[in-house]
């Protein structure tokens, strides 16, 4: 019987700590300084694949370098959206704000995408018709920072 508890206690403790609750922003100006931060990590991310594909489109970066770079920005643009949509917003200005961000990151993030695919295929002519996409991305979200500095 002790063995039974013990396995029903094992259970408990790695489900409940698989959980993430939802963070939550006190003010709109909380919750505008979470966005404004998301913004500019998800801003990093395009800004380092436009890096990566202008090397690898002038043959200054192997294929594989810029597969790798264009890759992890994507995942680390995904991870700084996924954090920011776990938090609870305070108000229905804070939605605005929400459903704001949540465009420019969303084209983002695909974005990103089509750039890692492009950059996986090694087509130079595929890699060179993100560079325009990852621009006007990064210039919307510059905008935002401004906007909600």
């Amino acid at each position: 019987m002790p063995r039974l508890a013990l396995a029903g206690l094992v259970v408990v403790a790695v489900t409940t700590s698989c959980v993430h609750p939802a963070g939550t922003a006190r003010n709109l100006a909380d919750y505008e300084s979470k966005a404004k931060n998301t913004a500019e990590s998800v801003l990093s991310a395009v800004e380092t694949a436009g890096i990566a594909v202008d090397a690898g489109t002038r043959d200054r970066a192997f294929p594989a370098f810029v597969t790798v770079v264009v890759g992890e920005a994507e995942s680390d643009a995904t991870a700084a959206v996924s954090g920011f949509e776990a938090i609870q917003p305070p108000n229905a200005t804070s939605d605005r704000l929400r459903d704001q961000l949540g465009e420019l990151t969303d084209q983002a993030t695909d974005i990103l995408a089509d750039t890692r695919i492009a950059a996986r295929r090694a087509e130079t002519s595929d890699l060179l018709a993100q560079t325009q996409p990852l621009q006007q991305t990064a210039e919307g979200l510059r905008s935002f920072i401004a906007e909600h500095s």
